[in-house]
């Protein structure tokens, strides 16, 4: 009896025990860094910011064009510093002009850097004064002579930032006093509506040029972008805009067989009329 209670007692403890290591010890589940994309989702855009001047702004604010959008941290030891410089190599690189066609936003994912005096401002100092270098190693003959609200950099609050990236699909997570993240430029219309996602640490002119295009929503466009827009296309795997061989060539059989067509026909149109022969 003794020994059938020793047991007892043993195994509701043991339950007891693994009921309180599933729950009061267990971490919640943790999302995965990365991006989960989530192309044709809308961002708030009455979500607030603080700008690199202090000002509590709506993201609103800058949506009046296309927006290429950037989840950084403005401390960041590792990737977002490459990623943004080379956002700054690529608009040298691409023939549309920030503040004309587009407008860029950096937003700091650490709500801690609101805290931070002038943390925004520096960082969009240095990253103006890399435009400029880049231009130059470019030897551009167009100086890039960026406005203050052509390129923003915004700090937030912790729920207005997660906000944000849950709906961009942008998941990071903390590392002591760094995060762990992925790099990633991501192009919106002025609806706030995601558009595309370039990832990696080299992006195309051509592949910018398009994404932005891509977001112009109601926009004519030139015959040069239509042909573009033909030869190129957007590949969702690869997260770049690729070269449409078959359709190029799909072209250059038309048209010279159209040429050939009209001059048939403009040739038989020109024929001179044989004269009817009078039998009277």
């Amino acid at each position: 009896m003794k020994g059938l209670c020793l047991i007892l007692a043993l195994s509701f403890l043991c339950m007891g025990l693994d009921l309180f290591a599933n729950t009061s010890l267990t971490k919640p589940e943790e999302v995965q860094p990365g991006v989960v994309e989530k192309l044709g989702a809308v961002i708030d855009l009455e979500n607030t910011f603080t700008d690199e001047y202090g000002k509590e702004v709506k993201l609103g604010e800058y949506f009046d064009k296309p927006v290429i959008l950037m989840p950084v941290y403005f401390r960041c030891p590792g990737i977002c510093t490459p990623v943004l410089y080379e956002v700054a190599s690529a608009i040298n690189r691409c023939a549309l002009t920030p503040g004309k066609d587009y407008r860029i936003i950096s937003i700091s994912f650490d709500a801690r850097e609101r805290e931070v005096p002038d943390l925004a401002k520096n960082k969009k100092a240095a990253v103006y004064k890399e435009v400029i270098s880049s231009g130059k190693e470019l030897k551009k003959t167009r100086v890039l002579n960026l406005e203050p609200k052509d390129w923003v950099f915004l700090t937030g609050k912790e729920e207005n930032i997660k906000k944000l990236t849950d709906s961009l699909g942008f998941h990071f997570l903390r590392d002591q006093e760094d995060f762990i993240h992925s790099g990633s430029v991501i192009t919106l219309s002025p609806e706030g509506k995601i558009v595309r996602y370039l990832d990696g640490l080299k992006i195309l002119a051509m592949e910018l040029k398009l994404a932005i295009y891509d977001a112009e929503t109601g926009t004519t466009a030139s015959i040069m972008h239509k042909l573009e827009r033909l030869c190129f296309a957007y590949d969702p795997q690869g997260r770049k805009h690729v070269l449409q061989i078959n359709r190029i060539i799909l072209l250059v059989s038309i048209v010279p067989v159209s040429l050939f067509a009209l001059f048939l026909f403009l040739r038989k149109k020109k024929k001179p009329q044989e004269k009817v022969k009078d039998v009277s």
